[in-house]
């Protein structure tokens, strides 16, 4: 990809019509929301968040390890050797398209109405069982940790008495 130059681009808006200047107002106020979860993203690793410390030894000496293919920043732990990003352990782990989980979020809180999976499907250009899985990670991340329960231990049943019956006779 050519390197961004500050003096052509604004040349190239000079000789913008009107019409082309507000279609070009669009298109970057789109990549602006597309790029919107990423910057979130490294701004909080850059600021001590998930991505400061290694998730596999806790160790603090990192280096940059180049970016994942949405521009995340990726980190590789000077003691241990694992590769994280600033995702990793986050809800948006494994995402490859952040700013249309982030449109998604901003669906299911703001909207009165907030969208099917189909129609989600529709709008945001992604499969109707993508956005069910995006759904069911927000969900998640909005409920509250202390009704989960380990997979590997199982739920305990207590013998459930009927009120005034008491134990069999002999």
């Amino acid at each position: 990809m050519p390197r961004f130059d500050p003096a052509e681009f604004s040349r190239l808006l000079a000789r913008l019509s009107p019409q082309e200047l507000r279609q070009a107002e669009g298109l970057v106020a789109d990549a602006r929301k597309r790029a919107e979860a990423v910057i979130e993203i490294d701004a909080r690793a850059d600021a001590g968040g998930p991505a400061a410390s290694c998730p596999r030894c806790g160790g603090d000496a990192r280096t940059r390890w180049g970016r994942t293919r949405t521009g995340a920043q990726r980190w590789n732990c000077s003691g241990c050797g694992a590769t994280w990003s600033g995702r990793s352990g986050t809800p948006l782990a494994r995402v490859h398209r952040p700013d249309l989980v982030v449109t998604l979020a901003r669906d299911m809180i703001e909207a009165p109405q907030p969208m099917s999976c189909r129609r989600g499907a529709e709008v945001l250009g992604a499969s109707r069982h993508s956005i069910w899985r995006w759904r069911m990670a927000i969900i998640g991340a909005l409920t509250p940790c202390r009704h989960r329960r380990s997979r590997r231990s199982p739920p305990t049943r207590e013998p459930k008495g009927v009120e005034g019956v008491g134990p069999a006779p002999a």
